[in-house]
Parts: structure tokens; C-alpha cells; sequence
């Protein structure tokens, strides 16, 4: 909460996502009034810490390579929507709730 509380005018998404997952909070839980007309997912995974190899990571992700070749934020995000106009996005299964 103490990380929370210091940007009361910026609330972080994540954060709270975590504090209301740590509290016990699942499914649509809103703890900031920033995220209260979006839907979000509250899972109990997330207070768990995750570690990846990010040699790996890089080599899978698939914008990586195109935004190499940009320079400006404009260029990336140019490159970013396209890509994700060409791939095939997954449908992400219903969160099992209790």
C-alpha cells in the first residue's frame, strides 16, 4: 500500500491489481478508480514473482525484430500495429472463477 499511496493522482494498474489479488480479490475487482470502466481479470497468480530468460523471451517475441529497425516512438508503434494487424491473435479463454 505504501507504493500505491505515493502517486494519488497516477494510480499504478499494476499495483493495485497486485494488492487486490493479495487480498484476496478475483475477477473484476476494482481497488483504483482509474480502471473502473474497463473490465479486468484479478487472478491470484499475480503477487507471485515470475522470472524468465530474456534471451529467450527475445528470440520469441515476434516485434522485436521489425523494431529494430525503427528510431522514432511514432515508427514503432506504426510497426507494433501492424504486426498485430497481421497476426493470427489467440482467443483468450474464460478465467476460471471460483
Amino acid at each position: 500500500m505504501y507504493t500505491f499511496d505515493q502517486q494519488p493522482d497516477h494510480t499504478s494498474v499494476i499495483c493495485s491489481s497486485v494488492i487486490s489479488a493479495v487480498r484476496g480479490e478475483y475477477g473484476n475487482y476494482h481497488l483504483a478508480k482509474r480502471t473502473e470502466e474497463s473490465v479486468l481479470n484479478i487472478s491470484p497468480l499475480m503477487p507471485i514473482y515470475w522470472f524468465f530468460d530474456l534471451k529467450t523471451v527475445a528470440r520469441r517475441n515476434v516485434l522485436l525484430p521489425q523494431l529494430r529497425l525503427t528510431f522514432t516512438i511514432d515508427e514503432a508503434w506504426r510497426v507494433m500495429q501492424k504486426v498485430r494487424g497481421d497476426l493470427a491473435l489467440r482467443k483468450t479463454p474464460p478465467f476460471p472463477l471460483p
